[in-house]
């Protein structure tokens, strides 16, 4: 899309006119860009190429794009397309410079188990690996309305695909569910080199825990024997799709899996205290997670920052001829001793504000900047390791959703005076209360609810400089 994170409004989301329907050649060294309209290719292409969320792979001269949420022109509406397109790369690129036909350059096949959007595709020893994502049928509506159908795959899809004389086809198709570890989706998945050399790859938080709607923090690993799920450790940063760079250091046995910008969970704030917002803000950190030579996970966050709200939804687009120690993986040892350009971040989404879903200030766009990554083996980047974030002034607030009223319970300094706000979607606070907290600084309240209309409602607790905001659901 063109338009920047979609909007909460249903009529006003994912809006046909903000579909990208061009291709673009961009040559970095002498900032050229080429395009081409997608209108010359057949029209089931065309509309697959337009849509958001697809899970795409390169592998050789050969990209790979599956499914996608996007507009059906056929039915008038909106879906996850059931589609494997593959691109002949350097084709399609010298097409686009020339002004060529683009048709003979890309191929597709139509398959149910394709229909994935929001997932992540790896690529062993000729197998591709669709880990995750949804289905999505319908037009948007975060209020849970009945414009659409949503199903997650819950699963890994594991297969070949056969080339035969230009005829694609799937072979070699089996999937591993699991309702719990793997309901994830819009997260980043690395390729990884672990600590026995094996390579493969590992997912990286994700959304929605089931039961809850706020990321995932822990990870997942993916190999060709199977996954397994780290439980024992907690991404705070990051969890949405961002740029990313996974580079190994083949003498230290770590694997650094380096994140850049994008919508977290928790955040710094400007004091170096981590602080969590349930409402997922964007974020301009950048983040490390380091698996060390006993596969132990640490994550840390260098002293360097992304110049704006960037990176969401962004990808680093790898120079040619990076040596690599695994397919995708920067091997750090094989650079010189100088700085290095291995890659480029582009695309994504720029943001004004943190939180500006469900706001009625700030606003986001797709963004069209590009930026250099550097690599020097012979210089650390500055990093230092986060706390355990603050807890939180909310300890609970139910039943969610509510009808007749909310119960909230919380915790501060002893005696400290709390300020509650209930506001609506317009941002006006439609309740309010002050109240003090008992001598061991804990609090609650019930708020009542029954001359409120049905909807979205946002609980903010300050006690302050402390703001802690919570989504409330009014039935």
């Amino acid at each position: 899309m063109t338009s920047g994170l979609h909007d909460h409004r249903p009529p006003f989301s994912f809006l046909a006119p903000d579909r990208n329907i061009n291709a673009f050649v961009l040559n970095y060294n002498s900032e050229t860009v080429w395009s081409a309209s997608l209108s010359g290719l057949p029209q089931a292409i065309a509309e697959q190429l337009s849509s958001t969320n697809m899970e795409f792979i390169q592998v050789g001269e050969w990209l790979y794009l599956f499914g996608g949420y996007g507009y059906d022109a056929v039915s008038g509406a909106w879906i996850t397309h059931p589609n494997l397109t593959v691109v002949n790369v350097p084709g399609a690129i010298a097409a686009i410079q020339s002004g060529g036909d683009l048709s003979p350059h890309f191929r597709q096949i139509e398959e149910d188990n394709f229909a994935v959007t929001g997932g992540q595709l790896g690529y062993i020893d000729g197998e591709f690996y669709l880990v995750g994502g949804q289905w999505f049928d319908g037009k948007y509506n975060p209020h849970n309305g009945p414009s659409f159908v949503q199903e997650y795959t819950n699963a890994i899809r594991r297969f070949k695909i056969v080339d035969t004389d230009g005829q694609l086809s799937v072979a070699d198709f089996n999937e591993t569910f699991d309702a719990q570890q793997l309901r994830r989706r819009d997260y980043n998945m690395l390729p990884q080199i672990f600590p026995d050399g094996d390579f493969g790859y590992t997912v990286f938080s994700g959304v929605f825990r089931p039961g809850v709607d706020l990321p995932w923090l822990n990870t997942v690993d993916v190999a060709p024997d199977g996954y397994s799920v780290i439980a024992d450790f907690e991404q705070l940063f990051n969890q949405y799709h961002s740029a990313h760079l996974p580079i190994y250091d083949q003498t230290y046995n770590t694997m650094h899996s380096l994140f850049f910008g994008g919508i977290g969970l928790y955040f710094v704030d400007e004091e170096g205290a981590v602080m969590i917002d349930s409402l997922v803000p964007f974020v301009k950190h950048v983040s490390r997670v380091t698996r060390g030579p006993n596969g132990a996970l640490m994550e840390s966050l260098l002293d360097l920052q992304m110049p704006a709200l960037l990176g969401a939804s962004a990808e680093v687009v790898r120079v040619e001829g990076i040596p690599e120690a695994g397919m995708g993986v920067v091997d750090l040892q094989s650079l010189p001793n100088e700085p290095v350009l291995v890659g480029h971040i582009y695309g994504g989404i720029e943001s004004t504000q943190p939180n500006i879903f469900m706001q009625t200030s700030g606003d986001s766009q797709a963004s069209n900047r590009m930026f250099r990554v550097w690599v020097h083996k012979g210089v650390s980047g500055v990093a230092y390791s986060v706390s355990q974030p603050a807890a939180g002034l909310i300890k609970r607030h139910y039943p969610n959703p509510a009808t007749d009223s909310l119960m909230l319970e919380g915790a501060v300094s002893p005696n400290q005076m709390v300020q509650v706000r209930l506001i609506d979607q317009k941002g006006q606070v439609v309740k309010e209360q002050e109240i003090k907290a008992d001598p061991a600084g804990d609090f609650e309240t019930r708020l009542g609810l029954k001359a409120l209309s049905a909807g979205l409602y946002f609980l903010s607790v300050q006690a302050g400089d402390q703001v802690e905001m919570k989504r409330v659901v009014v039935e």
